[in-house]
């Protein structure tokens, strides 16, 4: 990942130094990862400068997701996923659910109900 982020496709064959594997998306030209587990196809709709950086705004045309990560119930199972975060020039592993959506305010159950 760190390679990949450095350096520019447009002088390096990352697939080629990082031993990937290319293959067609599905509706971008850009290829995508054959060994990464999740991958969404996007198409930008907007720039917007931020000052030292920009941040893209896009439609996510399409989402390539590993049969692993999916259960039986058809949910996605990030915390199987061996994701990772960038932040301020590190890198952080990330998995450990802290919780949902809404479970700040969550009422307590009553004996008897399923939850």
């Amino acid at each position: 990942v760190d390679y990949c982020g450095i350096y520019t496709g447009a002088k390096v064959d990352k697939f080629e130094k990082c031993h990937l594997t290319r293959l067609q998306s599905k509706e971008v030209g850009a290829p995508t990862i054959a060994e990464c587990k999740l991958s969404l196809e996007c198409r930008v709709t907007d720039v917007v400068p931020l000052g030292t950086h920009d941040m893209f705004v896009a439609d996510v045309l399409a989402i390539n997701v590993a049969d692993e990560l999916i259960d039986k119930n058809g949910k996605i199972c990030l915390d199987k996923a061996d994701l990772i975060a960038h932040s301020h020039g590190e890198y952080f592993a990330l998995g450990e659910k802290l919780g949902c959506f809404g479970y700040s305010v969550k009422k307590p159950t009553k004996k008897g109900r399923k939850k």
